[in-house]
């Protein structure tokens, strides 16, 4: 496992790439961005269809959840 860095340290070293390098750096954390984001949304979808095959969940009409939101 990598030593863990600061962010701080992490921006000083990109200052030693190349622009491609850059770019390629970039391209990469975008991607791992959105694996995370796709792994979370996932999970999410997960523990939702559990709830619902639980019967943890209600039904309730838009203006309900709005409701429930602001409160």
């Amino acid at each position: 496992m990598l030593p863990m860095i600061s962010l701080t340290d992490f921006l000083e070293a990109t200052n030693q790439l190349s622009v491609a390098e850059h770019q390629s750096l970039i391209t990469l954390l975008q991607q791992r961005l959105r694996e995370r984001q796709q792994a979370a949304l996932i999970q999410t979808v997960q523990t939702a269809r559990w709830e619902f095959q639980q019967g943890l969940c209600q039904p309730a009409t838009p203006s309900e959840i709005m409701k429930d939101i602001w409160s």
